[in-house]
């Protein structure tokens, strides 16, 4: 089966301050969105993310996962099917 990698799946799991002082985020990559061939999209989480340990605001009970286009390095495909989401 051919698969397009779409995004990396990341959370934000702190914040610090470049040498410039500037706010900064550390991000976690707990996965991906994959295409296969006949167009059905997935994804793929890893086993060992803890959604619970997320920070989150006073009385959400949702965190927010971002999605970023992959890198270059980490395609499966060429870039022309990393363009094409939903």
């Amino acid at each position: 089966m051919k698969l397009a990698k779409l995004y990396d799946l990341g959370v934000k799991v702190s914040s610090y301050k470049d040498k410039n002082g500037d706010n900064k985020a550390k991000w976690e990559n707990i996965g991906a969105v994959f295409k296969t061939e006949d167009g059905s999209v997935f994804m793929s989480l890893k086993a060992t993310f803890n959604p619970a340990a997320i920070k989150r605001k006073d009385n959400d009970e949702n965190i927010l996962v971002s999605m970023f286009k992959p890198k270059l390095q980490n395609n499966y495909n060429n870039d022309d099917e990393y363009e094409e989401i939903f």
